[in-house]
Parts: C-alpha cells; sequence; structure tokens
C-alpha cells in the first residue's frame, strides 16, 4: 500500500462524506483512523471516571491534598464557605441557649398561679356582717355562696353563681374577680381575661394588686398575650408591690 495522506482523504470525502470517492485501500485508512480515535475518546473517558471514583472512595483518601493550578483562588473560596459555615454554627448554638434559657410561659403559670386566699376571708367576713333585714340580704348570700364554692374548689358551681351575680350587679367586682379566678381554674381564659380586664383598669381596688397578678398570668396563657403580659409585670414591678419579685423571675425567663 503507497503513502496515503488523511488530509487528502477528508478533502476527497468533503463535507458531505461521500465515501464513493475514496479508493479501497483510503477508506482502509480511514476507518482505520476513526477507530483510533474512538479508542483514545474511550481511554480518556475512562480515566476522567476513574479518578473521580478515587476522590470519592474513601478507602482510597490519603492526608494529602493537590491545591488547583490556581492555589489564589482556592483559599479565598474555601474562607468564603468557612465563613459561612462558621455563622450557621453561630446561629444554631444562640438559639439552642436562648432556647434553653427561655421558659415556657404555661410553665410560668402553673408555678405562680395559687388559688387566692387571702381576701377572701376578709370579703366573706365583710359580707356576713350584714342582717337579714337588709334589703340586699338575698343577693349578699348569693354572693357568699358563690366564694363559699371557690373556696372549696368547686369552680364549676361557682363559676354558675357568680356569673349569673355578675349579671345583675355588674358594680359589684368582688364577685368578678372571684369568678375570674374560678374561670382560670377551669382553663376558661379568654372568658377569666376579660373580667380581668374590666377589673384592671379600677386602681382603687382594695385587691388591684391581687388583679393585676392574676390578670398578667392570665394573658400567659392566651394567644398573643405574651406582649401585654409582659407590660402588666414591668408596671407590677415597678410599684414595688408584693408581687413584683415573682413578677421580676417571670420577666427574666420570658
Amino acid at each position: 500500500m503507497e503513502s496515503i495522506d488523511y488530509k487528502t482523504i477528508l478533502e476527497k470525502l468533503g463535507p458531505e462524506k461521500n465515501f464513493s470517492n475514496l479508493t479501497e485501500d483510503e477508506l482502509y485508512v480511514y476507518d482505520l483512523i476513526k477507530a483510533i480515535k474512538h479508542t483514545a475518546a474511550l481511554e480518556e473517558k475512562n480515566k476522567i471516571s476513574q479518578a473521580i471514583y478515587q476522590s470519592t472512595d474513601p478507602n482510597k483518601l490519603g492526608t494529602s491534598f493537590d491545591p488547583p493550578a490556581n492555589p489564589s483562588i482556592f483559599p479565598f473560596k474555601w474562607k468564603i464557605w468557612y465563613n459561612v459555615a462558621a455563622s450557621i454554627a453561630l446561629i444554631i448554638i444562640t438559639f439552642l441557649i436562648l432556647r434553653t434559657n427561655s421558659a415556657d410561659p404555661s410553665e410560668m403559670f402553673t408555678l405562680n398561679f395559687k388559688p387566692e386566699t387571702e381576701y377572701i376571708i376578709k370579703a366573706k367576713e365583710n359580707l356576713s356582717q350584714y342582717g337579714m333585714i337588709d334589703p340586699q340580704a338575698e343577693s349578699r348570700d348569693s354572693i357568699l355562696k358563690g366564694l363559699e364554692l371557690y373556696e372549696t374548689k368547686n369552680y364549676k358551681a361557682a363559676i354558675a353563681l357568680l356569673t349569673d351575680y355578675s349579671i345583675h350587679y355588674p358594680e359589684q367586682y368582688t364577685a368578678r374577680f372571684y369568678l375570674a379566678l374560678a374561670q382560670m381554674n377551669e382553663n376558661q381564659f379568654e372568658a377569666a381575661e376579660i373580667n380581668l380586664a374590666l377589673l384592671n383598669d379600677n386602681n382603687q381596688l382594695e385587691f388591684s394588686q391581687e388583679v393585676k397578678w392574676n390578670y398578667a398570668l392570665c394573658l400567659l396563657k392566651i394567644n398573643n398575650g405574651i406582649p401585654k403580659a409582659k407590660m402588666i409585670l414591668q408596671q407590677i414591678v415597678q410599684s414595688n408591690g408584693k408581687y413584683a419579685l415573682q413578677a421580676t423571675e417571670i420577666l427574666k425567663s420570658l
């Protein structure tokens, strides 16, 4: 076979790849060169695949690491990713710390809500001073019965009686206060909040500190009530009354 130039073969083929223009020897050379190129391409592809496999195989990972061709780029990118990872880690740690230090409002309510036993004694004594000739004796007996039901923790019966009483005597604040407390004991926090809000506006009440304190506790159990609860608790702290210390502790935990 005489020497055959591959460039000449391509020129004879033309853009249309007209193989009829080639001699038998030229066609043989063309197919041979094409097969060699195809084999070389497969070998190159195999090398790339093998390199990728070795880089991901944990059994073949070493401690050495070859930097890229341009070493000035890699450290810069690595520094960016390192800073991002560090920032994310800091956010997670901060969240966990805040979550650990923040108490559940419901838990704070449970720890601090207690049956009112101080003023109720005085209220009952005041009501018992009136004799049967008093024109309001029937209503006084009614509220007295409601307070006794509350005192014996019969909250449902107390709610029924004191609700009816408060409808007929809306200015009787003692009845409304213990109605609210009974409602809180029965987890009727929305209803209790309404009654306590009415009482909280009256600073002349003898039991105004008890009203404000229980109002703040009630708000801890109501959806979106935390901001207002904090405001009431801050007022209690500023007043330096008997619930100031407890209010301070709750504010620290919220």
